[in-house]
């Protein structure tokens, strides 16, 4: 049996923690000697992208030298812009006759896909460099063969979710009574406009905790019963999960979020906007999904009076995040590149 080589970039607001496409990769690779991790350098910083480039073209003569019969090569970056630059790695090696098995992880939404690379046919031709991608959510598989038209192997997989690391706190007692906590996490292909209004219509009975790193937002600024968080560490932001009963998702889309995935294994109930790969990460005994903004209230509003609902649906949301825990990826991950 040959070897697997991961191709993977440490975004800097994942870095070290139990989430992202890093950490996958770390895992995957301490359980299975047959696995072999290269990181990609930071290029997080002005300029970044040039010695990034040159570190392609390197790379490409080092997997060319390396690889043996048998050995496949994971890229779990493709088609995420200049980050690691892998389809060009891909292509260079393609044009160098190498045949090894390549298989790419795609994980931004068709619409971020179409901003990145002005159109269908340009993605296309990049995925036609591979010979397997792999998804973590249906409405990417869908696009990718209606709107971009490819015909190649689709694998639909799932965004983890560490659920050794994430847990609920040791009691959820705090459901029964007090004010709604209510958390908001990331700020990439979230609707702010939307979630500032979500906030200002309703009742007064909620807090809303919003995490959105460094990136700030004027009309959240200054509004009652709203708590904003700046940088927080890994343990922080558990904490914080812990002590919150529900996880607002204002996406305009999604294919898989560790905002999501991380909050479902912390136990809390989900109000998330009906987009993207939605339904993939929830069912309706964890998740109110919601089409617009008076849904999103009256979903908010329902949880605070109703607490027996909401405490059933946070123990719903555990049970959704060990379906799809971080241990059953690594078996569905060796099934698919040592089977």
């Amino acid at each position: 049996m040959g070897r697997v080589f991961i191709l993977y970039y440490d975004y800097r607001h994942t870095s070290g923690n139990h989430a992202g496409m890093a950490h996958l990769a770390r895992t995957l690779a301490a359980g299975d000697e047959r696995i072999r991790c290269i990181k990609h350098p930071d290029q997080q910083y002005k300029g970044g992208w040039i010695p990034a480039w040159f570190y392609s073209r390197m790379l490409v003569v080092y997997l060319r030298c390396i690889l043996r019969p048998g050995d496949q090569v994971v890229f779990f970056e493709y088609l995420s812009g200049d980050f690691g630059f892998q389809d060009t790695v891909a292509r260079l090696l393609r044009r160098w006759k190498v045949r090894h098995a390549f298989s790419g992880f795609v994980h931004l939404g068709g619409t971020q896909l179409l901003e990145l690379y002005s159109d269908p046919n340009q993605i296309k031709r990049r995925l036609d460099w591979v010979d397997r991608v792999l998804v973590f959510g249906d409405s990417l598989r869908d696009f990718l063969q209606h709107i971009v038209g490819y015909r190649g192997e689709i694998v639909h997989t799932f965004h983890y979710a560490d659920a050794d690391y994430y847990h609920p706190a040791d009691s959820l007692s705090n459901s029964e009574s007090g004010r709604l906590q209510v958390l908001f996490l990331g700020a990439i292909k979230r609707n702010l406009d939307q979630l500032a209004t979500i906030i200002a219509q309703t009742r007064n009975s909620v807090d809303f905790h919003i995490c959105m790193g460094r990136q700030r937002y004027p009309q959240l600024e200054d509004m009652p019963y709203v708590t904003r968080y700046g940088y927080l560490n890994e343990a922080e932001l558990l904490a914080l999960m812990q002590r919150c009963h529900v996880n607002l998702s204002v996406f305009y889309d999604t294919v898989g979020s560790n905002a999501i995935t991380g909050t479902l294994a912390a136990g809390l109930a989900q109000v998330a906007s009906h987009v993207g790969s939605i339904e993939d990460y929830g069912d309706p005994s964890n998740t109110i999904w919601c089409e617009d903004t008076a849904a999103f209230v009256e979903a908010l509003h329902a949880l605070d009076t109703d607490r027996q609902r909401l405490r059933v649906m946070q123990g719903s949301a555990r049970r959704m995040a060990e379906r799809i825990s971080l241990r059953r990826f690594t078996i569905l991950f060796n099934s698919i590149f040592f089977s």
